[in-house]
């Protein structure tokens, strides 16, 4: 897999994973979608990673197996080479646990239905099954609810091992944070390529600028930076948030 681009793998993967799935029944699924870098074209090569969503219910041990039995006919076992371990980022989610009004969508766990779900409506494939946005609430603009994601996020990295894999975790997050800063001050979208740029542009100084930013550069060029112990980005998300907060207080 090393040889070959991992985009083309990527495309070789979702191909081959919607015309299997086409005729298959899979026990306790709902739905099956990508979405992320993949759909919205802003794709980094030995970066990037597939997100693959499961809409299941509580039978859903043999159906997600079907699935990844699927996906490693085409990436084998050790998957591809990018930023998720394996090339894939698998995520499973409750039906039961889908947001159905506006408040349980902001408070969600995944930000594809809070802070990033204008990406998800507007970049999301859906491979097998029923289309998992048609039930969602809808939810406020970004700058609404930046704030409250921001926390939220401190709050549960905090809880995190200052472990390699708890510190990668950690700085991921902390991409996220300085992500949604660019989208409260600048322009609604997520494309990785762009981001270096508007986050420069758009974003106003305060103590955390200079290391988001570095944050984002290494990100978008496909470098691998060192983490920073947990607590670290922990205060820089909090950083984040205190920027938001004290530019809505000014705007009252």
């Amino acid at each position: 897999m090393m040889a070959e681009r991992s985009l083309a793998v990527a495309r070789r993967c979702i191909e081959h994973l919607r015309s299997e799935l086409s005729g298959m029944v899979l026990e306790g699924v709902h739905s099956v979608f990508v979405s992320g870098s993949y759909v919205r074209g802003d794709w980094l090569d030995g970066r990037s990673y597939l997100d693959i969503g499961l809409v299941t219910d509580c039978r859903w041990e043999r159906g997600f197996a079907d699935v990844r039995r699927v996906v490693s006919d085409v990436v084998g076992e050790d998957g591809f080479d990018s930023h998720e371990e394996g090339g894939v980022d698998w995520n499973l989610i409750d039906a039961a646990l889908l947001p159905r009004t506006t408040q349980q969508a902001i408070d969600s766990p995944y930000p594809y239905f809070s802070v990033f779900r204008f990406d998800l409506d507007a970049h999301c494939d859906i491979l097998w099954g029923d289309d998992s946005r048609a039930p969602l609430p809808p939810v406020p603009p970004p700058h609404g609810i930046a704030h409250r994601f921001l926390r939220q996020r401190a709050r549960r990295i905090a809880f995190l091992q200052d472990s390699p894999l708890g510190r990668k975790r950690a700085l991921y997050a902390a991409y996220k944070a300085a992500v949604v800063l660019q989208l409260v001050h600048g322009e609604l979208t997520l494309d990785k390529h762009r981001m270096p740029g508007l986050f420069e542009h758009n974003v106003p100084e305060f103590p955390g600028k200079r290391t988001c930013a570095a944050i984002i550069a290494n990100y978008a060029s496909g470098g691998l930076a060192v983490p920073e112990p947990v607590a670290f980005y922990r205060a820089l998300i909090d950083s984040c948030a205190d920027l938001i907060w004290s530019m809505s207080s000014r705007s009252r």
